[in-house]
C-alpha cells in the first residue's frame, strides 16, 4: 500500500517493530548484529514509512531467534469461484 509514493509497512513489519520495542532491543543493536542499515531500520522500524524486504525481516528474526510465522497475519483474500 502507497502512502505519500511510500510504501507502507506490511503487519509482519509492523508486528515485528513491537516485539522489538517490548524486548527493549534497540535498533542499532539490531543494525550492529544483522548488518542492515540504520537508516533503513529506522524507517521501517520507528518511521513506518517502509516496509522491511524479505530477506532483512528474515534476518531481523535470526537475530532475535524469534519464528518468522510468528508475525504472519493471513490475509483475506477474496478469490473468484
Amino acid at each position: 500500500m502507497k502512502i505519500n509514493n511510500r510504501v507502507s509497512p506490511d503487519n509482519g513489519t509492523k508486528l515485528l517493530a513491537a516485539h522489538i520495542r517490548t524486548k527493549g532491543i534497540s535498533i542499532k543493536q539490531v543494525s550492529d548484529q544483522t548488518g542492515i542499515s540504520y537508516d533503513k531500520l529506522i524507517r521501517s522500524l520507528s518511521k513506518e514509512s517502509r516496509a522491511l524486504k524479505t530477506d532483512e525481516f528474515l534476518c531481523v528474526c535470526q537475530f532475535l531467534e524469534v519464528d518468522p510465522m510468528r508475525f504472519y497475519v493471513p490475509q483475506n483474500h477474496n478469490q473468484a469461484s
